[in-house]
Protein backbone atom coordinates (compact mmCIF):
# COMPACT_ATOMS: atom_id res chain seq x y z
CA UNK A 1 0.00 0.00 0.00
CA UNK A 2 1.12 3.44 -1.02
CA UNK A 3 1.38 6.15 2.19
CA UNK A 4 0.42 9.63 1.90
CA UNK A 5 0.86 12.09 4.55
CA UNK A 6 -1.32 14.88 4.43
CA UNK A 7 0.01 17.55 6.39
CA UNK A 8 -0.64 21.02 7.85
CA UNK A 9 2.15 23.64 8.88
CA UNK A 10 4.31 23.24 11.39
CA UNK A 11 5.37 25.99 13.41
CA UNK A 12 7.38 24.40 15.86
CA UNK A 13 8.89 21.27 13.82
CA UNK A 14 7.12 18.24 13.75
CA UNK A 15 4.84 16.80 16.65
CA UNK A 16 6.50 14.18 18.34
CA UNK A 17 4.14 11.59 17.52
CA UNK A 18 4.06 12.05 13.58
CA UNK A 19 8.06 12.21 13.56
CA UNK A 20 7.94 8.37 15.20
CA UNK A 21 5.29 7.92 12.05
CA UNK A 22 7.00 9.22 9.44
CA UNK A 23 10.33 7.70 10.49
CA UNK A 24 8.98 3.77 10.93
CA UNK A 25 7.10 4.68 7.73
CA UNK A 26 10.46 6.30 5.50
CA UNK A 27 12.45 3.10 5.66
CA UNK A 28 14.44 3.46 2.15
CA UNK A 29 16.33 7.01 2.81
CA UNK A 30 18.07 7.05 -0.24
CA UNK A 31 16.10 10.15 -1.92
CA UNK A 32 14.26 13.18 -0.70
CA UNK A 33 12.74 15.03 -3.58
CA UNK A 34 11.11 18.08 -2.74
CA UNK A 35 8.43 19.59 -5.30
CA UNK A 36 8.55 23.75 -4.61
CA UNK A 37 5.74 26.03 -4.56
CA UNK A 38 7.37 28.81 -5.07
CA UNK A 39 8.81 27.17 -8.16
CA UNK A 40 9.67 31.14 -9.89
CA UNK A 41 11.92 31.90 -6.48
CA UNK A 42 15.26 32.58 -6.59
CA UNK A 43 15.28 32.63 -2.64
CA UNK A 44 17.87 29.66 -2.30
CA UNK A 45 16.00 28.90 1.13
CA UNK A 46 13.15 27.54 -0.77
CA UNK A 47 12.23 23.80 1.49
CA UNK A 48 14.43 24.66 4.38
CA UNK A 49 11.74 24.72 6.80
CA UNK A 50 10.36 21.85 5.64
CA UNK A 51 13.86 19.96 5.26
CA UNK A 52 14.07 20.72 9.10
CA UNK A 53 11.39 18.86 9.86
CA UNK A 54 12.99 16.29 8.80
CA UNK A 55 16.33 16.68 10.39
CA UNK A 56 14.79 17.52 13.44
CA UNK A 57 13.28 13.86 13.59
CA UNK A 58 16.57 12.61 12.43
CA UNK A 59 14.90 11.71 9.11
CA UNK A 60 17.90 11.99 7.01
CA UNK A 61 18.55 11.18 3.10
CA UNK A 62 22.05 10.40 1.00
CA UNK A 63 20.42 12.69 -1.52
CA UNK A 64 18.20 16.19 -1.70
CA UNK A 65 17.04 17.54 -4.71
CA UNK A 66 14.57 21.00 -5.07
CA UNK A 67 12.05 20.48 -8.42
CA UNK A 68 11.63 24.08 -9.70
CA UNK A 69 11.97 25.56 -12.69
CA UNK A 70 15.70 25.92 -12.35
CA UNK A 71 15.46 22.38 -13.30
CA UNK A 72 14.77 20.66 -16.54
CA UNK A 73 12.01 18.72 -17.19
CA UNK A 74 13.65 15.17 -18.04
CA UNK A 75 15.57 15.72 -14.90
CA UNK A 76 12.86 16.29 -12.88
CA UNK A 77 11.20 13.74 -13.85
CA UNK A 78 13.92 11.06 -13.50
CA UNK A 79 14.44 12.42 -9.71
CA UNK A 80 10.79 11.77 -9.04
CA UNK A 81 11.36 8.37 -10.69
CA UNK A 82 14.39 7.54 -8.79
CA UNK A 83 12.85 9.30 -4.80
CA UNK A 84 12.62 6.99 -1.69
CA UNK A 85 9.48 10.09 -0.90
CA UNK A 86 8.28 12.90 -2.60
CA UNK A 87 7.43 15.81 -0.28
CA UNK A 88 4.98 18.13 -2.10
CA UNK A 89 6.17 21.71 -0.18
CA UNK A 90 4.02 24.80 1.14
CA UNK A 91 3.48 27.72 -0.65
CA UNK A 92 1.11 28.96 -3.63
CA UNK A 93 -1.12 25.38 -4.46
CA UNK A 94 -1.44 27.44 -7.90
CA UNK A 95 1.87 27.74 -9.02
CA UNK A 96 2.65 24.50 -7.55
CA UNK A 97 -0.38 22.64 -9.51
CA UNK A 98 1.45 24.32 -12.77
CA UNK A 99 5.21 23.23 -12.06
CA UNK A 100 3.51 19.95 -11.59
CA UNK A 101 1.46 19.70 -15.22
CA UNK A 102 4.13 21.86 -17.02
CA UNK A 103 6.38 18.60 -15.87
CA UNK A 104 4.16 15.87 -16.55
CA UNK A 105 5.41 15.12 -13.17
CA UNK A 106 1.00 13.55 -11.50
CA UNK A 107 1.31 10.43 -13.07
CA UNK A 108 4.80 9.74 -12.00
CA UNK A 109 4.24 10.46 -8.78
CA UNK A 110 1.37 8.40 -8.59
CA UNK A 111 2.99 5.31 -10.30
CA UNK A 112 5.75 5.98 -7.87
CA UNK A 113 6.48 3.28 -4.68
CA UNK A 114 7.83 6.53 -2.47
CA UNK A 115 6.12 7.69 0.24
CA UNK A 116 4.72 11.30 -0.84
CA UNK A 117 4.03 14.22 1.78
CA UNK A 118 2.52 17.80 1.75
CA UNK A 119 2.49 20.13 3.58
CA UNK A 120 -0.07 23.09 2.99
CA UNK A 121 0.02 23.74 -0.97
CA UNK A 122 1.65 20.48 -1.16
CA UNK A 123 -1.04 18.71 0.81
CA UNK A 124 -4.04 20.96 -1.19
CA UNK A 125 -1.99 19.68 -4.19
CA UNK A 126 -2.68 15.86 -3.17
CA UNK A 127 -6.04 16.33 -2.46
CA UNK A 128 -9.10 15.27 -5.19
CA UNK A 129 -10.32 19.14 -5.06
CA UNK A 130 -9.38 22.43 -2.82
CA UNK A 131 -9.97 25.83 -1.86
CA UNK A 132 -7.75 28.94 -2.78
CA UNK A 133 -9.00 32.55 -3.13
CA UNK A 134 -12.19 30.69 -3.07
CA UNK A 135 -11.75 29.19 -5.93
CA UNK A 136 -12.71 25.49 -6.27
CA UNK A 137 -9.83 24.09 -7.54
CA UNK A 138 -9.08 20.34 -9.29
CA UNK A 139 -6.10 18.30 -7.51
CA UNK A 140 -3.19 17.74 -9.77
CA UNK A 141 -2.27 14.20 -8.15
CA UNK A 142 -6.18 12.79 -6.95
CA UNK A 143 -4.24 10.79 -4.35
CA UNK A 144 -7.19 10.43 -2.16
Amino acid sequence: MKIHYFMDWFYNGLPKKLSVLLAADIVCRKSLVMISANPLSTNMSVGITERSWLDQADITFDEYRLIDYSMQKETAQKVVENASVIFLLGGNPSEQKALLIEYALPSLIKASNAIVLGTSAGAMNMSSKWVYDYKVEQGSLNAS
